[in-house]
This record gives C-alpha cells, sequence and structure tokens, in this order.
C-alpha cells in the first residue's frame, strides 16, 4: 500500500482558515491531457487547502456487489468514527437508491458527489492527476490500495487521524471494518434499500415464485467474466446447480417442507433443464435480481460478492458452492458475516 502524505505541524495547516464554500467546477474547457495539467492540479490543490475534512472514494472497484461492499464498508467506519465521506463513484447506481440523497437529513454526513455541478468523469480525471502529479499536501494526501496488497484496516489510527484533519483520497478495493459494517447494518441496510419501483417488483416476484411452496431458494448462476476469474473453477455448467438444487429439495422434503426455486443469472437460462424442480427465472435487472436473492430464505451460488450481498441485506442463509461435486445440506447454509476479501464479481 501506498500512502502519500505530509505531516503537519500542531494546530494544523487549517488553522485560521474558513471553511470553503463549494465551487470547484471541472469543465472539458480544462485540457487534462495538454499542458494546461499543471493548472489543474494547482487548481485542485488550492480548492483542496480550503475544503473541510473528509474522505473521498477516488476509483471504482469492479460492479454493483464490490461497489455496494466498498462503500458500506467506508459508511460504517465514518459513522463509528465521525468523519465526513464522499463517494463520487457510485453515481451510476445512485438512482436505484434514494435514501443516499436523503443522508444529511438522516444526520449522515455522507454523499455521493465531490460537488454537485462536478460529474464524475471530470472528477476522475482531475483527482487521478492529482494521485499522480501531486499525491501529498499539508490538506490532501492519497491512500493507494494496488492489486494484491493486503487488507487494509480502516481503524488504522494514522487513517482516522488524517480523515479527521484533511482530504484524504482513497484508492483501491481492500479498504476493510467489518466490525463497524456489523455495527451499522441497519443504517446500511435503510441506505441501501433499492427504490419503490424495484420493492414492488422484487415483492411481486417472490409470491408468483413461491406459490404453493413452503421455502423459497434463491440460486445465482454466475457466467460471463468468471468464465476468466480464477480460471473459471467457479464457471459451472447447469447440471452442477441442477444437482446440488436436487439435494436441498431433498433435504428440505425429509423435514416436510416444499421447495420454490429462483434463478439470477447474468446470461440467459433454459429453466426446463431444471425439471421437475419448481423454477422461476429472476426480474433479469443487475439490481432487482440482487434484492431477489436478498428476499429469499435460502441462497446458493459461486463465491461471489453479488450473493454475499444478498445475504447480508436480507439475511438469508448463504451456501456458496465450492467443489460442483460435493453434495449440499441445510447445515452447509450459513449466516455469513460479511467477508469480501478474495471474493470478487
Amino acid at each position: 500500500m501506498t500512502i502519500a502524505a505530509i505531516t503537519l505541524g500542531v494546530g494544523g495547516a487549517r488553522e485560521g482558515m474558513s471553511a470553503w464554500v463549494p465551487g470547484l467546477c471541472l469543465h472539458p474547457s480544462l485540457k487534462l491531457h495538454h499542458r494546461n495539467d499543471e493548472n489543474t492540479v494547482a487548481t485542485w490543490a488550492g480548492k483542496i487547502a480550503r475544503k473541510r475534512a473528509m474522505v473521498v472514494i477516488q476509483n471504482k472497484s469492479g460492479q454493483l456487489a464490490n461497489r455496494l461492499f466498498a462503500f458500506a464498508h467506508f459508511i460504517g467506519n465514518a459513522i463509528e468514527y465521525d468523519y465526513e465521506l464522499v463517494n463520487p463513484c457510485f453515481d451510476e447506481y445512485c438512482p436505484y437508491f434514494p435514501a443516499l440523497t436523503s443522508a444529511e437529513c438522516r444526520g449522515l454526513r455522507i454523499s455521493t458527489a465531490f460537488h454537485p455541478s462536478l460529474p464524475y468523469r471530470f472528477f476522475r480525471k482531475g483527482s487521478e492527476l492529482l494521485r499522480r502529479r501531486m499525491p501529498a499536501s499539508p490538506w490532501h494526501c492519497f491512500y493507494t490500495l494496488a492489486d494484491g496488497d493486503p487488507v487494509f484496516d480502516l481503524q488504522d489510527a494514522a487513517y482516522l487521524r488524517d480523515a479527521r484533519r484533511k482530504v484524504v483520497f482513497t484508492h483501491g478495493w481492500e479498504f476493510r471494518d467489518h466490525a463497524s459494517l456489523l455495527k451499522h447494518r441497519p443504517v446500511i441496510k435503510a441506505l441501501f434499500a433499492p427504490d419503490a419501483r424495484v420493492l414492488a417488483l422484487v415483492a411481486e416476484w417472490r409470491e408468483k415464485a413461491i406459490r404453493g411452496a413452503d421455502v423459497l431458494v434463491g440460486v445465482h448462476v454466475r457466467r460471463g467474466d468468471y468464465a476468466r476469474w480464477q480460471n473459471g473453477i467457479y464457471l459451472y455448467d447447469d447440471s452442477v446447480y441442477r444437482s446440488r438444487m436436487m439435494d436441498v429439495e431433498r433435504a428440505l422434503k425429509a423435514q416436510g417442507k416444499t421447495t420454490a426455486f429462483v434463478i439470477c443469472s447474468n446470461e440467459g437460462i433454459d429453466m426446463g433443464v431444471f425439471s421437475p424442480l419448481q423454477v422461476t427465472p429472476g426480474p433479469g435487472h443487475a439490481v432487482a435480481d440482487l434484492y431477489m436473492l436478498a428476499s429469499c430464505d435460502l441462497i446458493m451460488g459461486p463465491p461471489s460478492t453479488y450473493s454475499l450481498w444478498a445475504s447480508y441485506h436480507g439475511g438469508g442463509k448463504l451456501l456458496f458452492i465450492k467443489d460442483p461435486h460435493t453434495e449440499v445440506s441445510l447445515a452447509d447454509f450459513e449466516v455469513h458475516f460479511p467477508d469480501g476479501g478474495g471474493v470478487r464479481p
């Protein structure tokens, strides 16, 4: 991990400075890749010197579930240690989570825009240029994690000190505070409750999927990029999922319960393959499928933060299928305390 920082003297470099009135605005006229680069860096550095202390998530790590967990760890930590948090990197998902825009009304210093008039693409270009050209000053620093670096504990004393005194940019995936993630789960769940349309769709879909059954099992069939991730060891064909679903159906039948399944995937699935099981496809949208899984009583699939988030948010017991040939039992389903380390969608 790289930490670019400059130590402040007693009282800090901000002493006597007035609070910054937001006014930073980058536009295409700032040719970030031309000779104006130095001017752009100077502009950012000057504005940051007058900006109040906060932590800013500077890069996008993976897809939806990765982004949810990354944000949630920071949120838990920010609530626990009382600092301001900004995540401009959640921009494309914000419309699905309306509570995020009302966070300040809830007494939380959490937002998703570095400045209201600064689109993510300009924030990204400007902050990345700053990271390369001026990674530290008395008023800001970067905490950078490269791929393969160990997990960074957000309870680190130096980090928390910086978070209260500077503009701290974080760059990387493995920033974690599991204790605060769990402690503040009710607030995090509320912040990441999907909008009313998604909730209504999920409720309707669940009612249809479970009709006539006692237990609804969500099955996450991950394809696409799993052909490459971990050399494809978790890219299972339909027969593997069917066999493991049959295991669960038999186990629940032994308890006198009937089972229904809902299958969510990032590729089209032939539902006929799973006959005679009672199977319904998911809604077919990344956010709706995620919260469809979260509504299930049990969840199963290959290791992924996607099903892990569903378990974290919805509370359903989760089973990771790690060996396609091993029969599973109900005892294998657990309430997983979130640990995204080593699990990537």
